[in-house]
């Protein structure tokens, strides 16, 4: 498990998703399901975690639960 981050960065890969296929093939299902609920997923990218980090900024710290307008806005701000 020590060895996840430089071998992530030697296959080029996310090294979150990496130490969670670790954790998955280390543990039975059972206990990796234990895990995600104890602690929640991970199993998001960098990307997924910058957009995470502006919408914390932008809303004070929490984010609060997506609506119907705030999902047609994202759309078109995507494009």
């Amino acid at each position: 498990m020590d060895m996840i981050k430089p071998l992530a960065e030697i296959l080029d890969c996310d090294r979150n998703q990496l130490f969670i296929l670790a954790l998955r093939t280390w543990f039975n299902e059972e206990f990796f399901s234990q895990l995600e609920e104890t602690f929640g997923t991970a199993q998001e990218t960098e990307a997924e975690r910058g957009w995470l980090a502006a919408l914390r900024e932008i809303y004070g710290g929490s984010v609060p639960e997506i609506t119907a307008t705030m999902h047609r806005r994202i759309r078109v701000l995507a494009g």
